[in-house]
């Protein structure tokens, strides 16, 4: 093959390999360019030492199906984006500083991955960035205070607060904002230099005409949060003081029941002392009310004042005697009230808060009782006799003490022990023995108040001469009624000494008695002459 020859071969050859090329460019070049991003590199920034923080990193991206965008700077790495068409987006990455300060460079990887494929690199960039060590502050609101202290509607008030810089490694003097807040809205706003060491300052803002009504008032420091503090505004670096402004004012200042402890039944009083505060006279209307007292009460008195001070009024109530819900509950509460409310000229007033005050009172149930003072049984002799039976007679007397409550009542039962069935049988109290009733009285009563009481029962017993000798032995036994249920009271024994009955003689026969029995043996004998029966004669 000549020379020439073998040329036109290699030509030949390497048109088919351009062909091969180009036709391949063509076919993989619109496939490549379908899918691409490009990072917009972050301005340089400064961070702290050891912060953790979050960057912000924008990018170019063309996707003609749904893609996953994402960047990475080892070992960190942002959330997905899956993306579709073509625009610019952001991915936020979290990262953490050094320990060390110094200038330090940051490496940033796009990555993009189509569905169903596998992940690749389209673009990377780099950031400068500085590390400095931070300067730490530690500020605080110690104390909060106007004056004057209490104003009047009209005063000039001037707001303070007191600044303190407990903690700093700024080696430079540092400045800070103070915001003075007046009821929720920012009334003015300062700033305070302080040198290095930890120190104080006092700030006062500008002067406040004073109206009436509550106020809050709030003083923050480094509001904007512009510097590095541990403890920061919203939760610290503030201080808070609620105030009331008043041209005048009357409120009870306290209220107490004297004695605290009483018994039902019970008088007490309501002390009631008075603060007020006025420019001029003014007349005080100072109530008294309780509901549960006996009776209820409802006490006004009045009282005109001028200036400014305090002054001390005095109720009377008395404790109410009650239905105790629950038996073994010695005391309970009864709660009273207070209020006050005042005339400058204009109408009734009342300052609030302060013209209303509760008060309680500690009461002492009553313990209920009904005892005997004294049980006595005296025998008085027989009646009766010839031929009549006997009789004996036993006097008996009952002296009983009681208190009870407002609706109640006494049962008394005596009986005897033995003797013959002259009453029912009855077992009279839980210790004494069975024993025959011979008397008992029972009554139900209301009282105006449950106050100790004394009542006498007397009765007479009698019995059959000859039955009880020796000594008759009686017990008697009180129980009171309180709250529906007869409870026991109290039991006492007593006896009384029975003579033994001497035997009676024979009556001798009268003349009537002579001429009966005479009259008698005539008539049998005529019944025995004529044959009568003693059962078929008949004298009319």
């Amino acid at each position: 093959m000549t020379t020439l020859s073998r040329h036109r071969l290699d030509v030949r050859a390497a048109f088919a390999a351009v062909l091969i090329v180009t036709v391949t460019l063509g076919v993989v070049e619109p496939a490549a360019a379908a899918y691409n991003g490009e990072i917009i590199p972050p301005s340089p920034y400064t961070v702290y030492t050891n912060q953790v923080y979050s960057l912000t990193v924008s990018f170019h991206y063309m996707a003609a199906t749904p893609c996953a965008f994402w960047i990475e700077s080892p070992p960190y790495q942002s959330g997905k984006q899956t993306l579709k068409g073509s625009g610019t987006s952001a991915v936020a990455l979290t990262l953490q500083a050094p320990s060390t300060p110094g200038i330090y460079t940051l490496g940033l990887k796009l990555y993009l991955q189509p569905q169903g494929e596998t992940p690749s690199v389209v673009d990377t960039a780099t950031v400068n960035y500085q590390v400095v060590e931070p300067i730490k502050t530690d500020w605080d609101v110690e104390k909060v205070w106007i004056d004057p202290a209490s104003p009047l509607e009209g005063d000039q008030v001037t707001f303070h607060a007191r600044i303190t810089l407990r903690n700093t490694n700024s080696k430079q003097p540092l400045t800070v904002t103070v915001a003075c807040v007046l009821d929720n809205k920012v009334y003015s706003s300062g700033s305070l230099t302080f040198s290095p060491q930890p120190s104080y300052q006092d700030i006062t803002a500008k002067p406040w005409t004073a109206t009436k009504g509550a106020h809050t008032l709030v003083f923050v420091v480094d509001p904007n949060r512009e510097h590095n503090d541990p403890t920061p505004y919203p939760q610290y670096n503030f201080k808070e003081l609620r105030f009331n402004v008043e041209t005048y004012y009357a409120v009870i200042e306290r209220i107490n029941p004297l004695p605290s402890e009483v018994d039902e039944g019970e008088w007490f009083e309501a002390l009631i002392v008075v603060a007020y505060k006025f420019p001029a006279s003014a007349t005080l209307e100072i109530h008294h009310v309780n509901n549960a007292t006996m009776p209820p009460v409802s006490d006004t008195t009045r009282d005109t004042v001028t200036g400014s001070g305090s002054k001390e009024y005095r109720f009377r109530a008395r404790a109410p005697y009650t239905r105790p819900t629950n038996a073994s509950q010695e005391t309970w509460i009864l709660q009273g009230s207070g209020w006050i409310q005042f005339d400058r000229g204009a109408g009734w007033e009342k300052t609030d808060p302060g013209w209303h005050k509760l008060y309680n009172v500690t009461v002492r149930r009553l313990r209920y009782y009904a005892v005997f003072d004294s049980v006595t049984a005296e025998y008085t002799g027989t009646t009766g006799g010839g031929t009549n039976a006997s009789i004996g007679h036993v006097q008996i007397s009952l002296r009983v003490r009681y208190l009870v409550p407002l609706e109640s009542g006494l049962r008394l039962i005596v009986s005897r022990s033995g003797g013959t069935a002259e009453g029912d049988q009855v077992h009279v109290n839980r210790t004494s023995p069975w024993g025959w009733v011979i008397w008992s009285d029972e009554s139900e009563f209301t009282q105006d108040e449950p106050v100790e009481r004394t009542g006498t029962y007397a009765f007479e017993y009698t019995f059959p001469a000859g039955s009880a000798e020796g000594t008759v032995n009686l017990h008697a036994t009180v129980h009171y009624l309180a709250y529906g249920e007869w409870r026991y009271g109290d039991g006492e024994s007593a006896g009384a000494s029975v003579p033994t009955t001497p035997p009676q003689p024979e009556p001798s026969p009268s003349v009537g008695d002579y001429i009966s029995a005479a009259f008698n043996r005539i008539l049998e004998w005529f019944k025995s002459l004529l044959g009568i029966g003693r059962e078929t004669l008949r004298i009319y």
